[in-house]
């Protein structure tokens, strides 16, 4: 279940960022910077781009609602104004205020670009803005959260009687740029309106998505490299007050040092990072066979962590999962790219003086869709040495993508193997995937997620997905996996099928069905699932429910579920989720949070989570996201299994 809502949510956020085939223009020099204030009456507009033939993601055809935007540069950086025009201004939708945060669900616009000119979707920054003027950001490579380390752009929007004007600048120091000579950049401009749920693209860049087909400004003349934007440090100190620990206070102190030789290649060192104070996922309750994989949020590790992807995640498991690195004394990592071409990642940290842990990674883009690299991971501590290394190579070309995975790994002098081959075939609302899988049973990384050793076979997975622009459906999805897999001895390890199907109509609402059944090693389970989502494109007022149910080997197995998120008043969030899972006994789970955001820099948040027995809140001040120094108030403690009554305060400060 993991592994296809992966390739299902996976495939549907590429999908969420394009359009269809690209176009070249040379880059206008704008004369003066202009205002960014949200009046396109400035005069240097007159001298930039303009842009006004946007296209639905969906239909390639035009939209029901015209956008224009205009793209200039100057030495400073890229300057971009967008006139979003709406023909039910007031249906315009925009509820986050605190920059940073997720604006899928309000009406936006804003930049796609590399200045590398990679033409790849992970070599792409997005810099996106509501229809109140708040910011949200992806930086290629990733980038700790503090404003001194990500950098500062400008924006600004206002509302006009037939929809908003959204104005922004990007300074070059805030991207990955050749600087001190002339290139060409990848850009497009974006729009996404939720009243009719329209993506649209100033540059049409296909159905499938493909990246490489997104826009070029031709001959952008680049700055000269600022050294003074070489050296960054980032300090924290927290006093911490815990009467069941011993001693009962303590101070903690870090420090962050960032120094970029080049534009495009980046080396931290982190001593004593703070990972205590850093809310994780919480760990669900529904069925599973294998360890859950979690996501990790740890700023050390999401600063550049694409270039620690060293396998897909898709095949045999993950041959790096930075949450084996539970915490560290010393931390080091060098990564970006060498060229357009050429990309490396090393990283290596040390705990207790007796634990290092190590990955390396380089890779080789010969294409667009066509790269080849090599990876190794390490650990070493008392009593043993774990090894891995091993390589992927991809190939695209038109609607078709080949690829190989390999590693080998060495755990207490013994070796292992595992492997994967597979064949994509991506339409426009089709998808469809084989794959071909091996993982002997020595297979031992202990960085990495593997979560089936001792398996041989192979899946198949398709589905479809289609949005309609008219009528009472707004969108369709259908999905079926078969999968195949033995052990070494022959006998079965997992043979299963899955069917899944969801709509979403214009009042709002989705449904959702699906049927599995699997034979895993002698036992036997059939399940159906049956689910509905109220306000589904509203997150600040919205329901769901899904119920899964069926047979294990005999036994009944049912598990439910309810989230709801409530916007309580203006900037105070409420959610809730409710877990059951019954299987030969019953196991409960109740995840409540509590938000207000104060205004753009401050917040006050809690979190209550209570499995079975086990109970846990904390609360929790900050204020952050701007420059200068940034507090954090925290009461009890993120992670614990149940509440400790614990007090923290925390002072983080960079330059």
């Amino acid at each position: 279940m993991v592994l296809r809502q992966a390739v299902v949510w996976g495939l549907a956020g590429v999908c969420a960022v394009a359009l269809g085939s690209g176009g070249s223009f040379p880059a206008r020099v704008l004369p003066e910077d202009p205002k960014i204030d949200g009046d396109l009456g400035d005069p240097a507009w007159t001298y930039a781009l303009r842009l006004d033939q946007f296209q639905d993601q969906a239909t390639g055809g035009p939209t029901a609602d015209r956008t224009e935007a205009w793209v200039g540069v100057t030495a400073a950086g890229i300057w971009v104004a967008v006139y979003c025009h709406d023909a039910e201004p007031d249906k315009i939708v925009s509820r986050v205020i605190q920059k940073g945060g997720s604006l899928e669900n309000d009406d936006y616009c804003g930049l796609i670009i590399d200045p590398m000119n990679r033409r790849s979707f992970s070599g792409n920054s997005q810099f996106f803005v509501n229809a109140l003027g708040t910011q949200f950001e992806n930086i290629a490579g990733g980038r700790a959260a503090k404003k001194e380390w990500r950098g500062s752009w400008q924006s600004a929007c206002r509302r006009v009687a037939d929809g908003y004007i959204v104005e922004l600048m990007v300074p070059w120091r805030v991207l990955q740029f050749p600087a001190g000579r002339q290139g060409d950049v990848l850009f497009n401009i974006g729009r996404v309106q939720q009243r009719t749920r329209a993506v649209s693209y100033a540059i049409d860049v296909g159905r499938p998505f493909r990246a490489d087909n997104h826009g070029t400004l031709l001959g952008v003349p680049f700055p000269k490299r600022d050294v003074s934007d070489q050296l960054d440090l980032m300090g924290y100190v927290s006093p911490e007050y815990d009467p069941d620990s011993d001693p009962k206070t303590s101070l903690r102190a870090g420090l962050d040092l960032r120094y970029r030789p080049t534009e495009t290649l980046t080396t931290v060192l982190s001593v004593s990072p703070d990972f205590k104070n850093i809310e994780s996922e919480v760990e669900g309750i529904g069925f599973t066979r294998t360890e859950r994989f979690l996501s990790d949020v740890r700023p050390f590790f999401t600063e550049g962590s694409q270039y620690f992807n060293l396998t897909s995640g898709f095949g045999f498991g993950r041959a790096f999962y930075s949450n084996r690195i539970d915490d560290f004394d010393l931390g080091f990592k060098v990564f970006g790219d060498l060229d357009p071409r050429q990309s490396v990642g090393l990283l290596a940290t040390r705990e207790d003086g007796r634990r290092t842990d190590s990955v390396a990674r380089y890779s080789y883009r010969f294409g667009p869709r066509s790269v080849i690299l090599g990876f190794g991971t390490s650990r070493n501590e008392p009593g043993n040495a774990n090894t891995a290394f091993g390589g992927q190579a991809i190939y695209g070309t038109g609607n078709y993508e080949f690829g190989l995975e390999f590693m080998q790994t060495r755990d207490l002098g013994q070796p292992g193997q595992a492997g994967r081959f597979y064949a994509d075939y991506d339409v426009p609302n089709y998808f469809l995937t084989v794959s071909g899988i091996y993982v002997q049973p020595e297979v031992r990384n202990r960085l990495g997620f593997i979560p089936f050793t001792d398996k041989f076979g192979g899946y198949v997975f398709q589905e479809y997905n289609r949005e309609l622009r008219s009528g009472p459906i707004r969108s369709v999805h259908m999905s079926a996996y078969l999968e195949d897999f033995n052990r070494q001895s022959g006998s079965n390890l997992s043979r299963s099928m899955s069917f899944e199907s969801s709509l979403q109509n214009r009042a709002d609402w989705e449904f959702y069905a699906g049927y599995e059944r699997e034979t895993f090693e002698d036992e036997v389970a059939e399940t159906y699932s049956l689910g509905a989502g109220w306000n589904v494109s509203n997150r600040f007022r919205q329901l769901s429910v899904n119920y899964n149910w069926g047979d294990q080997d005999g036994s009944f197995r049912g598990y439910f579920t309810l989230n709801g998120q409530w916007r309580l008043a203006k900037g105070l969030d409420f959610g809730i989720g409710q877990s059951t899972f019954r299987l030969g006994g019953s196991r409960d789970q109740t995840v409540a949070t509590l938000g207000w955001e104060i205004d753009p820099e401050q917040s006050l948040t809690g979190r209550f989570v209570r499995t079975d027995k086990e109970s846990n809140w904390y609360v929790a001040y900050r204020k952050s996201g701007g420059l200068g120094l940034e507090y954090f108030f925290i009461f009890g403690d993120p992670n614990a299994q149940e509440f400790r009554n614990r007090a923290a305060f925390k002072v983080v400060w960079a330059r």
